[in-house]
């Protein structure tokens, strides 16, 4: 079992009450010891009941709603469109809904939600540490796994968003070489909006030799990750008014598209769901950090947590979410175990639920450079992160025993430079390892989507990309550039490998001409 947050007094089997429906949460007493899965928590004044979480879910983002619905004169004529040059276009001519989306936006979050410039820069340096197991952990937990709640996968399958377009007659998924990928290129868009407001793309800027602004960063409205965070918003937006026309109109629903209950889920992409996919892109990681051997400083990941928390009021979270759940790195632990509770209801709840995406993610992002992991690898590093309960509800297969070794080899093999970063202090060598890892990141997904840097365009309602979009996202790659930091690269891993090899050779010198002093 795995503890979220500290418990003081030692756990016994019989004081621990399992919650098998939401609606328990009602009647919890504080200081009771909860369980859901494999998670265990201390159930107190933090945690959120399913009363106030079903409420949240009948509220959407309505400055977002109001301006996309005086932009756009209905839900598919946004296909394409840069959404938020559009708004901002439309805000330029005169006040109106568009106007107080704009200023909204361009205003910093209010007192107890911004993040100080410093904390910024902080936790953007301390994702780039650790990039290696949050970017493990938001694969196989965050999206794998807290996206294969029931609600939520509703809303992807009414979206078509990292789900195949079509399944079986057995209701399976049909998994193919071309649902592979337009699912692994949705995931690659989620990541780029996550390096964008990392600082990834200004260390592209700089390779170009493109002077940054002093004191500016990655959120500063105005610039490329605050500009991702609000098209994903309105993205958001689009999805939401989709959905709604198709509740309201009925005889618009698109063929194959499964129909959604505003009145059993609320919204779709409510404020529950914002709240929770915050909380999955901010919190879970730092709890996977401690299960894969990362053990940072509580200051670094309360930083962490103020970026994040930051992010939110872009994304249209209501501020007293925020302000209460994202407070802390204890309170918004609670918060997550409570959105766990409500969201992934008991087995006895899947029948009749339309499959998760769990799956097809697992197969997506499979067998892909440059560091390809197999199928097998990605099941197993799933069930070892969400827990053995959970995995076996999403029909993750069980992981052999040399396949689970063969996990372990992996997973201490990827803390290798970590490692010899924590001990190796010539030349500034953390600090390169930092600065390159924010830059290849940022190349690697832009040649992974093909040479392109996705702006968010919303896709035609079954999941396609519109016509002309990948050609006017298209980027001409840079051959010298490009070079340029495989050259740094290769010489940066050589100097790792050669260090470590010379350290080694002299053990073994050493540990030979002490033997034969002995002997």
């Amino acid at each position: 079992m795995f503890t979220v947050d500290e418990i003081s007094h030692r756990l016994r089997p019989e004081d621990i009450v399992k919650i098998h429906c939401s609606s328990q949460t009602e009647h919890i007493l504080p200081g009771t010891i909860c369980s859901k899965w494999d998670f265990v928590f201390k159930w107190d004044e933090n945690c959120v009941k399913a009363s106030t979480l079903e409420e949240w879910r009948h509220h959407s983002d309505n400055l977002c709603d109001e301006a996309l619905v005086e932009v756009f004169p209905n839900a598919s004529s946004s296909t394409g469109i840069d959404v938020l040059e559009a708004v901002e276009r439309r805000a330029k001519q005169g006040p109106g809904a568009a106007r107080n989306f704009i200023d909204h936006v361009t205003c910093m979050p209010p007192e107890g939600i911004r993040a100080s410039d410093d904390q910024i820069r902080r936790a953007q340096t301390f994702f780039y540490t650790y990039s290696s197991p949050i970017l493990a952990s938001l694969m196989h937990f965050s999206l794998a796994g807290g996206f294969a709640s029931a609600r939520i996968t509703r809303v992807l399958h009414a979206v078509s968003y990292l789900v195949p377009g079509k399944s079986s007659k057995s209701g399976e998924y049909l998994v193919t070489e071309a649902t592979n990928d337009r699912t692994f290129k949705r995931l690659l868009e989620t990541l780029q909006m996550i390096l964008d407001v990392m600082g990834g793309h200004i260390s592209l800027v700089e390779r170009e030799g493109i002077t940054v602004k002093p004191g500016v960063h990655d959120l500063t409205p105005g610039e490329e990750g605050w500009r991702s965070v609000v098209r994903v918003r309105l993205l958001h937006g689009v999805a939401r008014r989709r959905i709604m026309e198709r509740v309201r109109h009925p005889e618009l629903s698109t063929e194959g598209l499964p129909r959604y209950d505003f009145s059993v889920d609320g919204y779709p992409i409510n404020q529950e769901d914002l709240a929770g996919t915050l909380s999955s892109f901010c919190t879970a990681p730092l709890f996977c950090l401690g299960r894969l051997g990362y053990h940072p400083p509580l200051s670094e990941k309360e930083d962490y947590l103020a970026l994040w928390r930051h992010i939110g009021y872009y994304m249209g979270i209501d501020p007293k979410i925020l302000s209460r759940h994202f407070s802390s790195l204890s309170v918004n632990n609670k918060f997550i175990a409570s959105i766990l509770v409500h969201l992934f209801e008991g087995p006895e709840s899947k029948e009749g639920s339309l499959p998760p995406p769990t799956m097809p993610i697992l197969h997506a992002v499979a067998n892909r450079p440059p560091f390809p992991t197999s199928f097998a690898y990605n099941c197993a590093l799933t069930r070892f992160l969400v827990g053995d309960l959970l995995a076996d509800y999403l029909q993750v297969p069980k992981t052999p025993p040399l396949e689970y070794y063969f996990l372990r080899t992996r997973l201490l093999l990827a803390k290798v430079p970590y490692l010899f970063g924590r001990v190796y202090r010539i030349r500034n060598w953390e600090s390169r390892r930092i600065r390159i890892s924010r830059e290849g990141l940022s190349r690697v997904v832009r040649w992974q989507l093909g040479m392109r840097r996705t702006i968010f365009r919303p896709r035609r309602e079954d999941g396609e990309i519109a016509p002309g979009v990948e050609q006017a996202e298209a980027i001409v790659p840079n051959m010298v550039l490009g070079q340029a930091f495989m050259r740094e690269y290769n010489i940066f891993i050589r100097e790792m490998l050669g260090v470590m090899g010379g350290v080694v050779l002299s053990v073994l010198v050493v540990g030979w001409k002490a033997r034969s002093w002995v002997f």
